[in-house]
C-alpha cells in the first residue's frame, strides 16, 4: 500500500495510478471535490487553505482502495457524477463529520440543458450555508462499487440516504456498514424512479456479514421499496437509537443465519430475523432504547425484555450506563431469556443505582397484593464493575423475592456504594453457584444480608452443592459473610480466600461445613511455594464453628 503526500499540482492532467490509500484530514474549507480534469490553484496545500472556494480534483483518488474523509464541515458530497462509474477500485470509505454532506455518490438525474445546480453547504466556521455552484453532467454514469467491501459513516447530519435502489446490484463484495449519528438519514437505500419499474425484484447481498444503524433518529427503514432481500451470510444485526424505525425493509427479508439483533441494551433472539412488520402486536413489545439520568424511555419494536439473552455494556456502549435502573420492576417477569449480564463502567459517569428494579409496597405498574417469586431460569452469570453509583444489585422485600436457580458466577469489582451482594431470602435458591469474587467495595458490610420479613427467608441450613471458589478482597468494612443465624453447608468449596478485609472477625454466626477446604499448596510466578490459605483465615473459620458448638 502506498501513501503519498500531495504538494504540487499544476493545471495539466495528473493521475495517480499507485495511490491506494487517500486521506482528507481536518479541511474546514474543503467545499466539492471536482470531477474535472484541472485545478485552477497552484497547490493543494494553497486550495485547501483558500477562504472562498475551495476545489479538489478526483484524479488523486480514482485509483484508491482505501479513502478517509474526516473533519470537512463544508463538503457537500464526496463523488461527483463524472467519477461514479470509476469507482471499480474501491475497496473501503470512511466518513466521519461532515455536517454540510447531502450526498456521498451524485447520481440524481441531471439538468436536462446540462446547466450547472446550485447547493447550499456550510462554510466550516460555523452553522451558516453558503451557495455554491457544481457542476453536473447531463450524461450520468450508473453507479458501480464492485469492490467495496468496508462502509462507514459517522456524524454527517445532512445525509438523508446512502444508496440509490439502482446501485444495490453493484454492491456484491459489501461485507461491512455502519451508518451512525447522522440526523437526518430517513432510509440507507432510497428508492429511484429507474428501479420502481423492476420494484418486485430479489436483490441479494451475498457478503454482507455485519451492519450497524445507531442514533438515527429519523430512519424510517432500510429500504422501504417492494423489493425481497436476501442476505445470505448475514451473522451480526447492531440497531439502537432508531425510535422511528418501525420496519426494515417494506418487502421480505431473509436472512437465515441470522439469530440474534443487537441493541442499545443488548443481545436479543429473534424468530423472525429482519422480516417484521408493523402490526397490532407491536404496541404490546417495547424496548429499551434511549437511556437519560431519570427516566427510561421506550419505543415499540419486534424485540424486547422478553427476548433479551444477555447484556454486555462492553459492546453497547455508554447509552446504558446513563440510565439509573437498568431493569425496571414491571419488566422483571419478562426476562426469562436473560443468560448474561455483564456491565462495566468508568466509575463517575455510571448513573446506574439499581440494577434489578424491586417495587417498595405495592406498585401502581405491577400487581403483587402477595408474596411473588420472580424466577430468572436462565441466568448464568453476572458481572459488575466501576459502577460507583450502584446501591443495589438487586433487592428482596415483602412483596417480591428474586431467585437464580442457574447462576453459576457473580464478579463484583470496584462498587463502593453497594452494601451486600445476596438476601438471605434468595440464597436457598443459588443450588448452581460454582464461583463468588467480590473485591474493591469500601461500602460491602456483609455479602447475605438479612430480610426479617419474608416469608421465604430460610431458618436452618443453606446448602451450596457446587459452590467451588470464594474471593473476598480489599472489602474495607466487611463483618463477615452472613451475620444470620443460618448454618451453611458448601459441598465443594476447596478455595477461599480472604484478602485486606480488616473489619472481618467471623465469617459465619451458624454453623460452617466445608468438607472440601483444606491448605493447598501453589506455586506463583517466582516457583515459590505458598499456602493459599493463611492462618489468620483459619481463626476466623474455628471461630464461626467453635462459638457454636461451645468448645473454642
Amino acid at each position: 500500500m502506498k501513501k503519498w503526500q500531495l504538494h504540487l499540482l499544476t493545471t495539466n492532467t495528473i493521475s495517480f495510478p499507485l495511490l491506494d490509500y487517500l486521506v482528507l484530514w481536518n479541511l474546514p474549507c474543503l467545499k466539492s471535490i471536482d470531477g474535472g480534469t484541472t485545478i485552477t490553484t497552484t497547490s493543494i496545500h494553497d486550495q485547501f487553505k483558500c477562504s472562498q472556494v475551495g476545489v479538489a480534483s478526483w484524479f488523486l483518488c480514482r485509483y484508491s482502495k482505501r479513502i478517509e474523509i474526516y473533519n470537512c464541515p463544508a463538503l457537500s458530497r464526496v463523488f461527483p457524477c463524472s467519477v461514479v462509474g470509476q469507482l471499480h477500485k474501491l475497496e473501503e470509505l470512511r466518513i466521519w463529520r461532515c455536517k454540510s454532506m447531502v450526498e456521498i455518490f451524485e447520481i440524481e438525474g441531471a439538468n436536462s440543458n446540462g446547466v450547472d445546480s446550485t447547493t447550499n453547504v456550510g462554510d466550516g466556521s460555523d452553522d451558516t450555508c453558503t451557495a455554491i455552484t457544481i457542476p453536473r453532467s447531463a450524461n450520468m454514469t450508473l453507479l458501480e462499487l464492485p469492490n467495496l467491501t468496508i462502509l462507514k459513516i459517522e456524524r454527517c447530519e445532512g445525509l438523508e440516504y446512502i444508496f440509490t435502489s439502482s446501485t444495490l446490484e453493484s454492491l456484491k463484495h459489501l461485507k461491512e456498514l455502519t451508518v451512525e449519528e447522522c440526523k437526518a438519514m430517513n432510509v440507507i437505500v432510497k428508492e429511484d424512479g429507474e428501479h420502481r419499474e423492476t420494484s418486485k425484484s430479489i436483490i441479494v447481498f451475498p457478503r454482507l456479514k455485519s451492519f450497524t444503524l445507531g442514533d438515527l433518529p429519523n430512519l424510517k427503514g432500510f429500504f422501504l421499496g417492494m423489493n425481497e432481500f436476501r442476505w445470505p451470510i448475514l451473522e451480526k444485526v447492531k440497531i439502537y437509537g432508531c425510535p422511528q424505525m418501525m420496519t426494515f425493509t417494506s418487502g421480505h427479508s431473509k436472512a437465515l443465519k441470522l439469530n440474534y439483533i443487537h441493541t442499545g441494551i443488548g443481545k436479543h433472539s429473534l424468530e423472525c430475523g429482519l422480516d417484521f412488520q408493523p402490526s397490532n402486536a407491536m404496541h404490546e413489545t417495547q424496548l429499551l432504547m434511549y437511556y437519560t439520568p431519570d427516566m427510561i424511555k421506550l419505543v415499540q419494536f419486534p424485540w424486547s425484555f422478553s427476548n433479551l439473552v444477555e447484556v454486555d455494556a462492553h459492546e453497547y456502549g455508554d447509552k446504558l450506563l446513563k440510565s439509573s435502573i437498568i431493569f425496571p420492576c414491571k419488566e422483571l417477569l419478562n426476562l426469562k431469556n436473560l443468560e448474561k449480564l455483564s456491565i462495566t463502567g468508568n466509575y463517575d459517569e455510571s448513573k446506574i443505582e439499581e440494577v434489578f428494579e424491586v417495587a417498595e409496597g405495592t406498585n401502581e405498574d405491577v400487581d403483587f397484593e402477595t408474596q411473588s417469586v420472580v424466577v430468572f431460569e436462565k441466568l448464568k452469570e453476572v458481572t459488575l464493575g466501576r459502577l460507583n453509583n450502584l446501591k443495589h444489585m438487586w433487592k428482596s422485600n415483602r412483596w417480591i423475592v428474586l431467585n437464580f436457580p442457574n447462576l453459576t458466577k457473580v464478579s463484583i469489582v470496584s462498587c463502593n456504594l453497594l452494601g451486600h451482594v445476596f438476601t438471605s431470602c434468595m440464597i436457598g435458591s443459588l443450588s448452581q453457584l460454582q464461583e463468588l469474587q467480590i473485591s474493591n467495595c469500601k461500602n460491602m458490610d456483609v455479602i447475605v444480608k438479612q430480610v426479617e420479613d419474608s416469608e421465604t427467608r430460610p431458618t436452618t441450613e443453606v446448602v451450596f452443592p457446587c459452590l467451588k471458589s470464594i474471593t473476598l478482597h480489599n472489602l474495607p468494612n466487611l463483618k463477615g459473610f452472613c451475620l444470620g443465624e443460618e448454618a451453611f453447608e458448601w459441598l465443594s468449596l476447596d478455595a477461599l480466600e480472604i484478602k485486606d478485609c480488616p473489619q472481618i472477625t467471623v465469617f459465619t454466626c451458624g454453623q460452617l461445613t466445608t468438607p472440601e477446604l483444606k491448605p493447598i499448596n501453589k506455586r506463583d510466578g517466582s516457583s515459590r511455594e505458598t499456602f493459599e490459605f493463611t492462618c489468620a483465615i483459619w481463626l476466623i473459620l474455628k471461630s464461626a464453628i467453635y462459638s457454636i458448638i461451645g468448645i473454642f
